[in-house]
């Protein structure tokens, strides 16, 4: 998912293919083209990705770069053909630069804030939110962030991607024991957590492919079952139901309902 903010990181610096004067830049999972020479491999830097509205003396120093009717929304471009995500702000112009920690949110103390459409004041009153019932919201990553992430030629695994997420205290089985979620997170745990095969019906272990845990989430549903026990889950989080051999989102399902769970 993406989690918008502004951040300080290290920057990791590659050739530019097409142009002698610039540079690639990688920072978190973003790409940024830049000057050469001016970053090395290492930098600590602080990046601003696109959807960023500046302020102050960080938008004058961009204003020929940035969009929008007020000229200070970060956007994607594309320099000598290869993607740029965002700006690095210059050291100078983020105060008490060195007492930030790496990947925290400096976003209040910049003046920076995210940029939200708006409805044209013509349509105001006339438009309003379609609703898709099986198609939830979500803030995913523009595939072109990982343009240069692989190489052609490169085998690749692809997954569905299942939205929605369970409560860090949420106990999983694992092939080590028992785990809350939190655990196996802050652990980086490596091994294998108990799953359920749809497509062959067999209840089996399963790698763990990446580690997350999201912040700032209000969408939580408390679900209890007949025997009271309570399970925690976001709205879009999606739930099997073997009864109707689909998986369903929880702001969906209704009391009554199965749902697969191994106890």
């Amino acid at each position: 998912m993406s989690n918008w903010k502004i951040f300080k990181t290290k920057i990791e610096v590659f050739t530019h293919p097409n142009a002698d004067a610039l540079n690639i830049g990688k920072v978190g999972t973003y790409q940024v083209v830049v000057q050469k020479g001016l970053y090395q491999t290492g930098d600590v830097v602080v990046f601003a990705p696109e959807k960023s509205i500046l302020t102050g003396d960080i938008k004058e120093a961009f204003q020929t770069y940035l969009a929008g009717p007020d000229n200070d929304r970060v956007k994607s471009v594309r320099l000598r053909g290869e993607l740029s995500c965002g700006i690095i702000v210059p050291k100078e112009l983020v105060p008490d630069f060195d007492k930030y920690d790496f990947d925290e949110d400096i976003s209040l103390e910049l003046g920076i804030t995210k940029y939200e459409p708006v409805i044209p004041a013509q349509l105001a009153g006339k438009v309003s939110a379609f609703d898709m019932p099986y198609i939830g919201k979500h803030d995913c990553e523009h595939a072109t962030v990982y343009v240069n992430d692989l190489v052609q030629g490169e085998r690749v695994v692809i997954s569905e991607k299942l939205h929605g997420c369970c409560d860090e205290n949420t106990i999983l089985i694992t092939e080590d024991g028992e785990k809350t979620i939190k655990e196996i997170c802050d652990t980086k745990y490596k091994g294998m957590v108990l799953s359920f095969d749809v497509d062959k019906e067999i209840v089996e272990y399963d790698k763990i492919i990446n580690h997350d845990i999201q912040e700032n989430i209000d969408n939580w549903f408390l679900i209890e079952l007949e025997d009271g026990t309570e399970i925690k889950l976001t709205d879009n989080h999606r739930v099997y139901l073997p009864e109707l051999n689909c998986y369903r989102a929880v702001s969906e399902i209704k009391e009554g309902d199965y749902f697969l769970l191994k106890r």
